[in-house]
């Protein structure tokens, strides 16, 4: 089973090396991009307070080839009593691939820094491994019944005691 495991692994990581898509553009809202035949549009962008920290929620668009649509939502948030930001990436699965928005912090009026990345096959990289680690346990906690073959005489592992 471990063995198995593995090689839905490897097909994973061989899917996201061999067909993954990443693009890095500035957008504004209401700009679009199409990456693994899914149109991305950025709707909105808008600062919010919260209690700890700041958050700048950029609200994106996914459309599918099918032409049905999925709402995401990507998040930069700033700590001001730790000076710490975080990047909170939107993902949506979509059968056994991934596609996830992040966005950076605007530096220049030609819009945000978009990070836009398609992983195929990227759940089997958790599916392999969970089916690995219970080969591992399968293994480690299997009974195997013991045998034990008796020397005898003539045996070149038979010693007279």
């Amino acid at each position: 089973i471990g063995h198995i495991g593995l090689a839905i692994f490897v097909l994973g990581v061989a899917g996201i090396s061999l067909w993954q898509e990443k693009q890095i553009r500035f957008m504004k809202e209401g700009d679009e991009a199409l990456i693994a035949g899914r149109e991305i549009i950025l709707n909105k962008i808008s600062e919010v307070a919260e209690a700890n920290y700041i958050t700048e929620k950029s609200f994106f668009t996914a459309i599918d080839d099918k032409g049905r649509e999925k709402r995401l939502i990507a998040e930069r948030r700033y700590y001001p009593v730790r000076r710490m930001q975080t990047t909170e990436a939107a993902i949506h699965r979509y059968g056994v691939s991934d596609l996830s928005i992040s966005v950076g912090e605007r530096a220049t009026e030609d819009g945000w820094p978009v990070t836009l990345y398609y992983n195929p096959f990227v759940i089997l990289l958790w599916i392999g491994g969970g089916v690995t680690a219970l080969g591992g346990f399968i293994a480690a906690f299997y009974a195997r019944p013991k045998t034990v073959k008796k020397a005898v005489e003539g045996d070149s592992l038979y010693e007279p005691v």
